[in-house]
C-alpha cells in the first residue's frame, strides 16, 4: 500500500525549509515539488535514500513529515530540565529506565530504538529521548487513543510530550540532524550501526518496520455515572506459566539479547513466570553473566531491577509466550502452520 511520505531539510544559511526529494522519484513523476507541498508516494523507501540523509555531518537539518493517515510505529518524545547539571545524570538515567520498563511492557513484541538530545537549551540542562518502537504499526489518532487508554500523559514526572501527535501533520527530526538554531543532534542510543538507522524512522514501510503488528488491545476510557461507594476490587491479570525446564529451554534457544530494553522484557518475564520469587532471579542473573559484554554486568543492580520490577504494573503481560514468538522470529518456520502447530495447546 502506497504511503504519502515527505523529508524536508532545513536550509540554516538560507533560512528555509526544503524538501528532499530521492532522485529515483525525481525521475518517475511530474507532480509539482514545492517546499512543503509535495507529498510523494512511496511504496516502500529505498536503503539507499536513508543512508544519504542519515549522515554524521556536523549541520543535518533533515526531519520526516508525520500526520494522521499514513502508516507510523508508535513513538514518543520525552523532554525534561534537570534543575542543575549535577543533576543531570540521574535524571537521564531515571527517565531512560522507566520509558524502557513502561515501553517494554506495552509492546511486548517489539524492538525499542532510542536516541537522545541532551544539552543545553536557553540556558537550561535539556534532557531529550525519542523512542520509537519496530514491529508495530498505527496511525497517529489510533496511537493518540491507545496512549489515552494508558494514561501516558498523566504522571508529570514521565515527562511525556503528547503535542508531538499532531493529525494535520508536523515535523520528526531524523537522526544525527538538529532543530534551527539549536546546537543539539539527535544521536542513536542502540541500533547505531548503519544497517540498523530504520529502528529510528517513524514512518512505517517494508523497509523501516521488521513487522507490522497492530497495536495490543486495550479498553478505551468511558465515562461512567455515578454509583454508590463500594469497596475498590483490584483487577487481576492472570499470566500463562511453564515449569522450570521448560522456561531454561526456551531462553537457551533465542539469540543473545542484551539490548536494554530486550534484556529488561527478559527479567519481567523471569520476574512473572516465577511469581517473583528467588528462582526467576538466579535465572536472570545467569543469563545476564552471559552478556559478551562483561563489564556490564553487575549482580547487584541486577537484583535491584530485579526488586523494582513489583513496582511496575504496567509490564504484568509479558510471559514465556514472548521467548516462544522471539524463537521463532530468531528461526523463521518454512510451514506455516509448523510455529501454529508448536505454540497453540489442544
Amino acid at each position: 500500500m502506497e504511503s504519502n511520505i515527505i523529508i524536508k531539510n532545513y536550509n540554516s544559511q538560507r533560512n528555509l525549509t526544503l524538501e528532499y526529494t530521492p532522485v529515483w522519484f525525481k525521475n518517475k513523476t511530474k507532480r509539482d515539488r514545492g517546499p512543503f507541498e509535495a507529498k510523494p508516494a512511496m511504496v516502500e523507501y529505498d536503503e539507499s535514500d536513508y543512508k544519504s540523509l542519515l549522515k554524521r555531518r556536523a549541520d543535518n537539518y533533515y526531519f520526516e513529515h508525520i500526520s494522521d493517515g499514513p502508516k507510523i510505529k508508535p513513538f514518543y518524545d520525552i523532554d525534561s530540565y534537570a534543575s542543575s547539571e549535577e543533576d543531570l545524570p540521574g535524571l537521564i538515567e531515571f527517565l531512560k529506565s522507566a520509558w524502557e520498563t513502561k515501553l517494554s511492557g506495552l509492546y511486548p513484541k517489539g524492538s525499542i530504538a532510542v536516541a537522545s538530545s541532551h544539552g543545553l537549551k536557553d540556558d537550561k540542562h535539556a534532557v531529550s529521548f525519542h523512542f520509537v518502537i519496530s514491529g508495530y504499526e498505527t496511525t497517529m489518532s489510533e496511537l493518540r487513543n491507545f496512549n489515552d487508554a494508558h494514561q501516558l500523559y498523566a504522571d508529570k514526572r514521565m515527562c511525556c510530550d503528547n503535542s508531538v501527535y499532531r493529525l494535520k501533520g508536523g515535523n520528526m527530526r531524523l537522526l544525527f540532524s538538529k532543530k534551527p538554531g539549536s546546537s543539539r543532534k539527535k544521536i542513536p542510543e542502540n541500533y547505531k550501526s548503519g544497517c540498523e538507522f530504520q529502528y529510528h524512522i517513524i514512518q512505517s514501510n517494508n523497509f523501516t518496520n521488521f513487522e507490522k503488528l497492530a497495536l495490543p488491545n486495550f479498553t478505551k476510557p468511558t465515562v461512567s455515572p455515578p454509583v454508590s461507594p463500594v469497596s475498590p476490587v483490584s483487577a487481576v491479570t492472570v499470566i500463562e506459566k511453564c515449569n522450570k525446564d521448560k522456561f531454561v529451554d526456551l531462553l537457551n534457544q533465542i539469540k543473545p539479547r542484551y539490548e536494554y530494553a530486550d534484556w529488561l522484557k527478559i527479567g519481567y518475564i523471569c520476574y512473572n513466570n516465577f511469581e517473583g520469587s528467588s528462582t526467576g532471579f538466579k535465572i536472570w542473573d545467569e543469563y545476564s553473566s552471559r552478556d559478551p559484554e562483561i563489564d556490564k554486568y553487575d549482580s547487584k543492580k541486577v537484583l535491584d531491577q530485579y526488586q523494582y520490577f513489583s513496582k511496575q504494573t504496567s509490564l504484568n503481560t509479558l510471559s514465556f509466550k514472548t521467548l516462544m514468538f522471539w524463537i521463532n522470529e530468531d528461526n523463521p518456520t518454512k510451514n506455516q502452520f509448523e510455529f501454529w502447530y508448536k505454540t497453540v495447546s489442544l
